[in-house]
């Protein structure tokens, strides 16, 4: 009987699923995406590194390998991973290890790069938003006073400041005063 087909391998599969054509048009919606700041230098460096990884048959890498070939930490290729999949760029599938008893581990994703179908536009969605300082402190900026000390030589302002220290200087001379008085 002559032998069918051969079963195309997993590296066949891979190089089907997204040809050269495709692969640049990718490198591109990276670019583009990271130009719009939906992704960081960093991220498009991992992504990139994930894709190379991908045609090349690795398909499973962790993020600890990824983290330390690309002295990157883990939390910032977990965030490329998961803008990346908000952005419609990659997919992944969970793989688990059977454990004898009876449990599963996860272990290292299976991971598939995409094409957005739709164009590419700013996502503010998916980047982290961190505030240069948090609204209360914001709001009082404009009226912080600095602080006052009857050691400063300065004039004393008005308001809690000048009254504290009046009641510092009060409760000094009532000090002392007690300590004249005090029986030797």
């Amino acid at each position: 009987m002559p032998p069918g087909p051969a079963a195309p391998t997993l590296l066949d599969q891979l190089r089907q699923s997204l040809g050269s054509g495709d692969a640049f048009l990718w490198r591109e919606r990276l670019l583009t995406e990271r130009l719009m700041r939906n992704i960081t230098e960093k991220h498009e460096r991992a992504l990139l590194y994930l894709r190379d990884l991908i045609e090349a048959g690795d398909d499973q890498p962790s993020h600890g390998e990824l983290a330390k070939t690309l002295s990157i930490s883990i939390s910032v290729i977990k965030d490329a991973l998961k803008r990346a999949q908000a952005l419609g760029l990659i997919e992944w599938d969970r793989q688990y290890i059977a454990l004898p008893d009876g449990s599963r581990r996860q272990r290292a994703n299976h991971y598939r790069l995409c094409m957005p179908a739709q164009a590419p536009q700013p996502r503010p969605d998916v980047r982290r938003h961190r505030p240069s300082k948090p609204a209360f402190l914001q709001s009082q900026s404009s009226t912080f006073l600095p602080t006052w000390s009857p050691h400063s030589g300065e004039r004393p302002l008005p308001g809690f400041e000048a009254r504290f220290a009046a009641k510092l200087a009060e409760e000094k001379q009532l000090r002392a005063a007690r300590l004249a008085h005090r029986p030797p």
